[in-house]
C-alpha cells in the first residue's frame, strides 16, 4: 500500500490539476472501491497485493487533496479549525487501532517488540 500511495501523492497534482479536487476525490472513491473489491475477492498473495496497490493510489490522492479541499471550501474564520479537526481525527484513529493491536495480539505476535512504537500494554 505505501508503493501506492507514493505514486498517488504524485500523480494527485497532476490529477488535481485535470479535473479539479472534488471530482480528483471522485475519482480517487471509485479506485478505493476498485481495490477493495480486488482485494475482498483475492484468491492468492499477487492478488492481494495487487488490490492493496490500487487502494495505495486512492489513500495518496486523498491524503494530499482532502485537506487542500477541506481549506477550499471551509471559512476564513475556521479553516484552520477544519483541517486541524480532520488531522486530529486521522491521529486518533491510529491511536486507537494501534491500541486495539497491542492490546489484543500482543501476546502471541510481540508487537511491540518490532519497534513500532511505544506499548500501551505493558506486557
Amino acid at each position: 500500500m505505501s508503493g501506492g500511495s507514493f505514486l498517488g501523492a504524485l500523480a494527485a497534482g497532476f490529477i488535481c490539476d485535470a479535473i479539479g479536487r472534488r471530482y480528483s476525490l471522485m475519482v480517487a472513491s471509485v479506485i478505493w472501491i476498485i481495490g477493495s473489491a480486488i482485494q475482498c475477492s483475492s484468491q492468492n498473495v499477487a492478488q492481494l497485493i495487487i488490490g492493496r496497490l490500487i487502494s495505495g493510489l486512492a489513500v495518496g490522492i486523498t491524503s494530499s487533496q482532502v485537506c487542500v479541499y477541506l481549506s477550499e471550501l471551509a471559512p476564513a474564520s475556521i479553516r484552520g479549525r477544519i483541517v486541524g479537526i480532520q488531522q486530529w481525527a486521522i491521529e486518533w484513529g491510529i491511536l486507537i487501532m494501534v491500541s486495539f493491536w497491542d492490546f489484543k495480539y500482543a501476546k502471541w505476535a510481540k508487537f511491540h517488540e518490532m519497534g513500532f512504537g511505544i506499548s500501551w500494554n505493558p506486557t
